[in-house]
Parts: structure tokens; C-alpha cells; sequence
């Protein structure tokens, strides 16, 4: 039986002993370590730096007249693009240059720059009609060439940045 006095030593003995048993351990199986910690740091970043999910609009979008209401600096005007593929590309909230183009003399002239896309109506009522119709926000100041244009030359879209 050990001497109380030795109590200390013994332990101090016991732990150096179980130091150098875990580091033997860790360094005979640090490869193996290191890959399970570098796995473990991939499974925790690929979540973080995946881009966040697109907010899904729950409630119906906005109508012309409450877009208006909400943007005063915008005018709110329908137009119709000629060709009804061209506006199925088109969503609420796109941003659009709207392009002219005059069916006489061929000369082209961008009427509204930054244009917002508020509302693609039913196609049902447009049956007949050629084209589709798209009701887009635009400055006050582009509003008159906009609709004047939208009945006397083509008009088409190119996407704002």
C-alpha cells in the first residue's frame, strides 16, 4: 500500500503517463484526425455560403392602381408588345428599358429607361388583339411618349441592369 505522502507523486505519475498514452494516440492517427475535422469544416461552411433562398411572394401582386399609390414618382401605363412570347419572358418587378421602333421609317428610339414591369393581365381578354398586353411603371416625365409610342411604333424590351 502506497504512503499518503506519495499520493501526489503517484498521481502526477498516473496523469504523465495518461498524456503520453492520448498523444501517442492522437499523433499515430492524426491523418485520419485531420480529415474528419476538415470534413466536418465543409459540412458546416457549404450551407453557410449557399445563397439565400428566393422570397416566395405568398399574397397576390400588387395592381396597377395600389403600385401608384405606393410609387408617386412613377406613372403607371399599359402598353402592348407585339409579339405575346416576347412578354411571357416578362415578370412582375422586371426592370426594362422599352424600345420603339417606327414601322414607316425604321428608326428605333428608347422611350423609358428603367421602366418596372407591375402587371402581366390575363391572356383571355387579349385573344384577338396580336400581342400582349403589360402594364409597366415609368417616370412621369416618359409616361406621354410611352403611351404615344405604345400606339403608333413597335415596341420592344431590353432587361435594365
Amino acid at each position: 500500500m502506497a504512503k499518503p505522502d506519495d499520493l501526489p507523486t503517484q498521481l502526477a505519475a498516473l496523469r504523465s503517463r495518461a498524456s503520453r498514452l492520448w498523444r501517442r494516440r492522437v499523433l499515430a492517427h492524426r491523418r485520419l484526425l485531420a480529415g474528419v475535422c476538415a470534413g466536418l469544416a465543409v459540412l458546416l461552411l457549404v450551407p453557410a455560403l449557399r445563397p439565400a433562398p428566393a422570397v416566395v411572394a405568398t399574397s397576390e401582386p400588387a395592381s396597377p392602381a395600389s403600385f401608384a399609390a405606393t410609387h408617386p414618382d412613377l406613372a403607371v401605363v399599359p402598353v402592348r408588345l407585339p409579339d405575346a412570347g416576347m412578354a411571357d419572358l416578362l415578370a412582375a418587378g422586371d426592370h426594362i428599358d422599352l424600345v420603339a421602333t417606327d414601322p414607316t421609317t425604321g428608326g428605333t428610339r428608347t422611350v423609358a429607361r428603367g421602366a418596372v414591369v407591375v402587371d402581366l393581365p390575363a391572356v383571355a381578354g387579349d385573344a384577338g388583339a396580336g400581342g400582349r398586353l403589360v402594364v409597366v411603371g415609368v417616370t412621369s416625365g416618359a409616361a406621354d411618349e410611352v403611351a404615344s409610342a405604345s400606339v403608333r411604333d413597335f415596341l420592344t424590351y431590353a432587361y435594365a441592369h
